[in-house]
């Protein structure tokens, strides 16, 4: 099992898809990429787990990731706090009923 595919499943439970280790390499060599998959392929994981392991260490130390709805936000926020409190990063949700800090100052920021 090679590092990346450790590391995924240590964050998310799952083994990940070829797609997501590729993409995942990707963005860890400093590439920026768009991903066409269906709904539920898991696009969010394939950003959430390279960021929270390589956060200030090759990736930007604050990820601010923008969904078009209440409901993705809500769901995608859920995961990323159960993601990152192994790591003891940050994760604030920000909607239109929901603002958990006015100044953006958390690791990673889900928002509309």
């Amino acid at each position: 099992m090679g590092e990346i595919e450790r590391r995924f499943r240590q964050v998310t439970g799952f083994t990940p898809y070829n797609f997501q280790k590729e993409a995942i390499e990707y963005l860890l060599d400093g590439y920026s990429l768009i991903v066409r998959a269906p709904t539920g392929a898991g696009k969010s994981e394939m950003v959430l787990v390279p960021f929270i392991y390589e956060v200030n260490e090759r990736l930007p130390s604050q990820l601010i990731y923008s969904l078009p709805n209440r409901t993705l936000v809500e769901n995608l926020g859920n995961r990323a706090k159960r993601y990152a409190s192994f790591k003891k990063l940050r994760v604030a949700v920000h909607h239109g009923k929901r603002v958990e800090s006015q100044l953006f100052e958390e690791d990673i920021i889900i928002t509309t």
